[in-house]
């Protein structure tokens, strides 16, 4: 339940992007702008997988379950609120983290195979 309410608060706190300052429209200066966004989020994805994987440790080491129904909704909900926030497609956004959600399922099943091999 205090995971619920602390995606709830992040949800409050995630503000409005402020609308990027532009001069003019040039198109190869708008997709180096794109390029440069997309770089600064393949950086990021590799940032969360990373805490994904001390998470699934934990997970193993703790013998907890490696799937958390709660927490998969949660996620789900709140990432969905911040679309809003942001005038972004709900369903876009819930799409792509259950695409990064299934992907990491499969890294922490083949962690605990792992584990399990190496006992």
């Amino acid at each position: 339940m205090a995971g619920a309410r602390r995606e709830k608060k992040e949800a409050g706190r995630a503000g409005k992007v402020p609308a990027l300052k532009r001069e003019g429209n040039d198109l190869v200066q708008l997709r180096k702008d794109i390029d440069r966004i997309d770089r600064r989020f393949i950086k990021l994805l590799a940032q969360r997988h990373q805490l994904i994987q001390s998470a699934a440790q934990e997970k193993i080491e703790r013998s907890m379950d490696l799937w958390d129904q709660q927490r998969v909704e949660d996620i789900l909900n709140t990432r969905s609120q911040w679309a809003k926030q942001q005038d972004l497609d709900p369903k876009l956004v819930q799409d792509l983290f259950r695409r990064i959600i299934d992907f990491n399922m499969r890294i922490e099943r083949g962690m605990l195979r792992k584990r399990r091999k190496a006992k």
